[in-house]
């Protein structure tokens, strides 16, 4: 996920990633609420199915998620609109 795409050419944001080995990205804007449908499906499609919590924590394959990013690049925009959303 990148955010922030606003104001960019996001070809050139999508290149900067992929030099660091992040092929698959999603670019939005959280705080103008652009792609946050894809990303919220993207997110749904990606999730496991339900059960336990032991049973997730002893997977291998359990999807863990982290948001980083330099200061003031949207990372708790991002999270408040998937949060808003979800909710």
């Amino acid at each position: 996920m990148i955010n922030k795409i606003d104001g960019t050419n996001e070809e050139a944001v999508r290149a900067e990633f992929a030099r660091y080995g992040f092929s698959d990205v999603l670019a939005v804007s959280a705080a103008h609420r652009q792609r946050l449908d894809d990303m919220h499906g993207e997110i749904l499609d990606r999730l496991p199915e339900e059960g336990s919590a032991e049973e997730l924590d002893n997977d291998p394959d359990r999807l863990r998620v982290a948001f980083v990013g330099r200061p003031n690049v949207g990372k708790s925009t991002w999270s408040t609109a998937c949060s808003a959303r979800s909710g």
